[in-house]
């Protein structure tokens, strides 16, 4: 029997050794992609709902201003809450609802309630403002803050987040 040895390990050793190292090779090609698409998916829902936090944030400030708030801007507070609302910012939402979609069908209608509420009341008091400052429509855009702060307050995931 001939046995060669290199670095103290005979052939079959270095077989098994070659076979063991193919073996975690593979194991390793196919998990990545795993890793990185559940990682992508991670990222994804942490950004949507980080975008959500601060929408959630910007209805609060518009819905508690008072007149001591924005005071130097000589302005009715539906006017200065009209223009807090249209920083609401639903762009990443808007690129990523398909990705979401695909994913997961309670992530979607999660983050398609609370970003529609969002949305509509932005977008109705971008329409009220374009009216113009004596608009007798302006009290409707505290109308619209005061549905969207209670409608937020019966989601249960983001009820504690208004108030």
């Amino acid at each position: 029997m001939n046995n060669e040895l290199f670095l103290g390990l005979s052939n079959i050793a270095w077989t098994a050794i070659s076979s063991i190292a193919t073996s975690l090779a593979v194991i390793t090609a196919l998990f990545i992609p795993f890793i990185d698409r559940n990682r992508r998916r991670l990222n994804i829902f942490k950004i949507i709902e980080d975008e959500i936090d601060r929408n959630i944030d910007i209805i609060n400030k518009a819905s508690k201003i008072d007149e001591s708030y924005l005071s130097f801007i000589k302005a009715p507070n539906p006017v200065k809450k009209g223009f807090i609302l249209q920083d609401i910012r639903t762009h990443y939402w808007n690129e990523n609802k398909q990705y979401v979609s695909e994913y997961s069908s309670r992530k979607f209608i999660e983050y398609s309630q609370i970003n529609g509420i969002v949305e509509e009341t932005r977008d109705f008091a971008s329409e009220v403002l374009s009216l113009g400052a004596d608009n007798p429509q302006l009290n409707y855009i505290e109308i619209a803050l005061e549905r969207a702060y209670s409608q937020i307050k019966k989601i249960k995931k983001y009820g504690e987040r208004v108030g």
